[in-house]
């Protein structure tokens, strides 16, 4: 199994794409599809799935034709702070303050 894969596998990233995932790997300079090792890559690949619950705590609710999928975003910030507090140093989880952005969009002021 990839990395990759082993990301996409959790429901909760069902809603985001492919290439969102890719790039949380790639911010976490990693390469989806190296195979994944739990001693080796248990760490890098939770820090992305914290980065991912970030992107999904700014999504309130998605829905697609019967489908809606609602969010609690306080719990998810929650959940990716507590990775950020195991595996990082104090510094560094702070929380991240993303910004989300369109592609495409430009903003004037």
């Amino acid at each position: 199994m990839t990395i990759f894969e082993v990301i996409r596998n959790n429901s909760l990233f069902g809603c985001l794409s492919d290439a969102e995932v890719n790039q949380a790997l790639v911010f976490r300079s990693l390469n989806g599809a190296d195979a994944y090792a739990s001693a080796v890559h248990e760490k890098d690949v939770k820090l992305v799935s914290a980065d991912l619950m970030m992107q999904l705590s700014a999504i309130s609710s998605l829905k697609e034709g019967d489908l809606s999928i609602a969010y609690n975003s306080e719990q998810l910030k929650e959940m990716a702070q507590r990775i950020y507090d195991k595996y990082e140093s104090k510094e560094e989880s702070k929380p991240k303050g993303y910004k989300i952005i369109g592609v495409g969009v430009s903003f004037e002021q």
